[in-house]
């Protein structure tokens, strides 16, 4: 992973922070974007040539692949300021927008021992709980 890090221009690595411990999920922190300009949605963004660019668009470019026409990249740790281009996926408008509501009305999960969010009852009386991976226990 470190050596990707080469790649990135030094205006970008020089405004993120690596966050979080390695995560299970993804087996790297988020980059976290803690300096410069962040647009009004928490998204960070820099400027290339006097062109204004989503900071986790250009790494994911430049580190993955060409993000296909009429998608979008999902942060996939649920973290808007997070440009780790392992942490995104492209996706539909329409699919970002369903994912984003799933987690919206989800809350945290208040059994003890257990991390993630609770869902609510199942048929069967039993809690139904979502761990930060997105697995579904009963």
């Amino acid at each position: 992973m470190l050596e990707l890090l080469n790649i990135v221009p030094a205006k970008i690595l020089l405004r993120i922070e690596f966050i979080g411990p390695e995560s299970t999920l993804f087996g790297t922190p988020c980059w976290v974007v803690v300096r410069g300009h962040m647009s009004r949605n928490g998204y960070g963004r820099v400027s290339f040539g006097g062109r204004d660019v989503q900071i986790h668009r250009y790494i994911y470019e430049l580190l993955r692949e060409k993000i296909p026409h009429g998608m979008i990249l999902d942060h996939l740790c649920r973290v808007r300021a997070c440009c780790n281009p392992f942490h995104c996926e492209p996706v539909s408008h329409a699919e970002n927008t369903r994912r984003g509501k799933a987690v919206l009305y989800r809350r945290p999960c208040q059994e003890k021992g257990k991390e993630g969010v609770l869902e609510g009852p199942s048929p069967s009386g039993h809690s139904i709980w979502t761990s930060d991976s997105g697995v579904t226990f009963r």
